[in-house]
């Protein structure tokens, strides 16, 4: 659909939650093999793909991780991972997820299946922050945590630098 959610406001963001779940997760994973194809043929592109996203973003990236040929992935709290927590073991690339442990989207029973199902694969590095859903959102202050987004985005730009050099 062409609709883009303003989520400062709470209407638009229900709106936008309700067609997250017209989304067809394969077909999406498709459209990222698609850009990453298109990169790595850019002269600039020094062959090495590093996916991040946010949200429902932070689920489609822990997808391409498992699906596709990347070299990192970081997901901040993604909302539907426990709904594909078979394809975890798939994942060969470095992968850092970010979750908030008071996460509205994600509760910390669902948090701790995650961990638990993802836990013997060591290319996954699952990180905990005392805040909640969208705590590295400078637009959503009541979400907001500075110290969770800051200690997030060291961790996230750690891996993804590393890249930089192959």
């Amino acid at each position: 659909p062409s609709f883009v959610a303003d989520f400062r406001d709470p209407a638009q963001r229900e709106k936008g939650f309700q067609y997250r779940g017209l989304i067809d997760h394969d077909k999406a994973v498709d459209d990222i093999a698609a850009v990453i194809a298109r990169l790595k043929a850019m002269p600039e592109c020094n062959g090495k793909i590093g996916v991040t996203g946010f949200c429902t973003g932070g689920t489609l990236t822990y997808l391409a991780a498992a699906r596709l040929d990347i070299d990192a992935a970081v997901a901040y709290y993604g909302t539907q991972i426990h709904e594909f927590l078979d394809e975890g073991q798939k994942i060969t690339c470095p992968t850092i997820l970010h979750a908030g442990t008071s996460d509205e989207h994600v509760p910390l029973e669902l948090l701790k299946q995650i961990e638990a199902a993802l836990a013997g694969n060591g290319n996954i590095t699952i990180h905990e922050y005392d805040s909640g859903h969208a705590f590295a959102h400078t637009e959503r202050a009541d979400h907001y945590s500075a110290e969770a987004s800051e200690q997030a985005h060291r961790r996230t730009f750690a891996l993804f630098n590393g890249l930089r050099k192959g």
